[in-house]
């Protein structure tokens, strides 16, 4: 019937459209014509006879489509060759087109995109793997490119500073990993106007953007159009939900660490932060810590001390509720607490709930900053492969839970102080030695 497989496709298709737009316009007459141009034909008899014909020709165009839709059954879905040559245009088109890139205008995008749903083109999700192993074998040059917008107090913190240092190098191996380049842009600048930071995205053919840690300020005041690019975030305080992002389970790892010192036998623990470090995190901390003491006696319940300048009122706060162990977020806190004369964990025991490279012996949660740096990646990456930019109405989030690590400053209680108790999950399940069966022997 046909000379080759494209020509009974692409003709399958133009009958598909043809078809719809005839039925969609339903068998409904055309308005009534003159009277006088009636020649003495009844009006009705005219109007049943043109109502005949129009029924004859849908009939005989859905008997030609009823072969070719018995034909193409058995071919395979349509290729972005396909959907190029019924859109009238290049494949390279069609394929910026379903990317989203901002050198295919706006019309033309969602022509394709209509055009893709009317044949059934949907992506082939092997061939977006193929083209990201094709990218991790290409220079870094020709690379797609990824920036991390950040604006911390210095420009340097962000690679110094071990609490921060480490959402870095994840981002860093996971862009390896996917053959992209990464570089980052400190927003803090006085020079970095907003005309200025869409010049340097567009000039560097930037096509995902990771912003740390947005709060209410940042990143709102740059004025970025972030229309033509992904974009995810990590972690940020409630301004942070208007975009993708990851974050840490801080509820759920404050519930970790007061889990793990009431098992190891503590009875009375408290709760000591900043008030812009529990700012930082949502509250989430202070939720977590409330709703896990609201199961235990009314007794052992201690409240929070969140203040910006505790020293002043520390020693009042452990004389009255003293504590056995405290949960904190901050390095020198073991040094407040020395300075007043407790020791720990002789007096009192200690965990921290963001453990880095700075408080290598304590014992508390690590928040895996690593980890949520890939998984920025993966988000920003899987954007760029579906064709989605700007920021979605609907924005998703990753939560990754903490683990806790084991620690001098919080020894079991059982345990002389300094002595690192091993975590009971952790241990090797050592094999049942199998019973001899039959009877013991009796030993007189």
């Amino acid at each position: 019937m046909f000379s080759n497989f494209e020509s009974a496709q692409c003709t399958f298709f133009q009958y598909t459209r043809a078809l719809r737009q005839t039925l969609g316009r339903g068998l409904e007459p055309r308005e009534a014509p003159d009277p006088k141009t009636l020649s003495g034909i009844c009006i009705e008899e005219k109007l049943n006879r043109r109502q005949n014909h129009f029924s004859q020709k849908v009939a005989s165009c859905a008997g030609k489509i009823e072969p070719l839709l018995h034909l193409t059954r058995k071919m395979a879905a349509p290729t972005i060759r396909d959907l190029a040559r019924f859109c009238g245009l290049s494949p390279s088109a069609v394929s910026a087109a379903l990317r989203n890139k901002k050198n295919i205008s706006a019309a033309t995008r969602e022509k394709v995109r209509l055009a893709a749903a009317e044949i059934g083109y949907s992506t082939d999700a092997k061939f977006s793997q193929l083209m990201v192993y094709l990218r991790s074998n290409k220079s870094s040059r020709n690379a797609p490119s990824l920036v991390l917008l950040y604006q911390t107090l210095h420009r340097d913190d962000i690679f110094v500073k071990p609490w921060l240092s480490t959402f870095v190098s994840g981002i860093t191996s996971r862009c390896e990993q996917f053959g992209y380049s990464f570089d980052t842009m400190w927003t803090g600048a006085p020079d970095y106007s907003p005309k200025r930071i869409n010049s340097i995205l567009e000039s560097r053919g930037v096509e995902g953007i990771i912003i740390f840690h947005p709060n209410d300020d940042y990143p709102g005041h740059l004025g970025i159009n972030f229309d033509h690019f992904a974009v995810s975030a990590i972690e940020g305080d409630h301004a942070g939900r208007e975009f993708p992002r990851v974050d840490t389970t801080s509820f759920e790892n404050m519930r970790l660490a007061l889990d793990r010192v009431l098992a190891m036998g503590y009875l009375r623990p408290g709760l000591v932060l900043g008030e812009w470090v529990s700012a930082a995190n949502d509250d989430c901390w202070r939720a977590g810590y409330i709703e896990r003491l609201w199961k235990l006696p009314a007794s052992r319940r201690i409240p929070p001390l969140i203040i910006d300048q505790w020293q002043g009122k520390l020693p009042k706060w452990l004389e009255r509720h003293r504590p056995d162990v405290i949960v904190c977020g901050e390095a020198h806190f073991r040094k407040d607490l020395e300075s007043i004369g407790v020791r720990v964990p002789q007096d009192i025991a200690l965990v921290h709930l963001n453990l880095g490279s700075d408080v290598p012996e304590w014992a508390g949660v690590d928040n895996l900053h690593s980890e949520i740096g890939s998984a920025s990646v993966d988000m920003v990456v899987a954007q760029i492969h579906r064709g989605e930019t700007g920021i979605p109405t609907h924005p998703k989030t990753i939560l990754i839970r903490g683990v806790w690590r084991d620690g001098e400053t919080c020894p079991a209680k059982n345990a002389p102080p300094g002595v690192r108790k091993t975590d009971p999950s952790e241990k090797a399940t050592k094999e049942k030695r199998p019973r001899k069966s039959g009877r013991a022997k009796k030993v007189d």
